[in-house]
Order: structure tokens, then sequence, then C-alpha cells
């Protein structure tokens, strides 16, 4: 969320200024320089970019290793991974029946909310 990204970084270095005994910026500067890229860590989109660009099966097979539950060759042939990354896609599961006129019970007090409030476009 570049908003609450924005809101934090500019706290942040705001705190960071009066550590210093220094004027921090005027928060509508802050936000034109977040805006035009400026930051600390680069341009915000560009590091989001970098995550959506992300080899998702790369990192499933990593965590999967680190779990101490790594894929078989026979299952990499298979194409596992790649099924598990297509079935947990906001594309599949927000597509599920289940998810479009389903409800759920949260077991505590027995309240009932429809599934598909967890899937918003956005």
């Amino acid at each position: 969320d570049p908003k609450e990204t924005f809101v934090s970084l500019y706290h942040f270095i705001a705190r960071h200024c009066k550590s210093q005994n220094a004027q921090p910026i005027q928060l509508d500067e802050a936000f034109e320089l977040f805006y035009e890229g400026v930051s600390p860590y680069g341009p915000y989109w560009d590091h989001v970019l970098g995550y959506w660009k992300a080899n998702t099966v790369l990192y499933l097979k990593k965590t999967a290793e680190f779990m101490g539950y790594p894929f078989s060759s026979e299952e990499q042939q298979q194409g596992v991974p790649e099924n598990i990354v297509r079935l947990c896609s906001f594309e599949n599961l927000s597509g599920l029946e289940v998810n479009k006129t389903g409800k759920h019970c949260d077991g505590k007090g027995n309240l009932e909310m429809e599934n598909n409030i967890f899937f918003r476009k956005g």
C-alpha cells in the first residue's frame, strides 16, 4: 500500500531528523519527493514491481525445502509446484463457487460472514 509506505517512511524520517536536532521535511514536500520516486530505498513502484515479477514457483520450492519437505524430482516433472501456485492464485481462489456464495462461521459466537468479503479486486 503506497499510502501506508509513505506515511511510515515520513514518520521514520521525521523521528530521525528530531534525533539529529534537524528540522524535518514538510509533509507536502516529502509527498512530492516520494511521488517522484525519491526515497532512501528507491522508487516505490520499482520496489513493488520486483515482487510482482518474482518467480513464485521458485520461492514455493525454496519454502518447501526450508520446511523439510522438498519436492521430489518426480513431483517436479509432473508440474506439482506449478499446479500448487495455480491453485493458490487469487484468480483461482476468488473464482471458486464456495468463495463466491459460501459463508464462513468463525466458531466463536457463530459469527457468520460471506466468503466473498475475503476477496476484493484492487
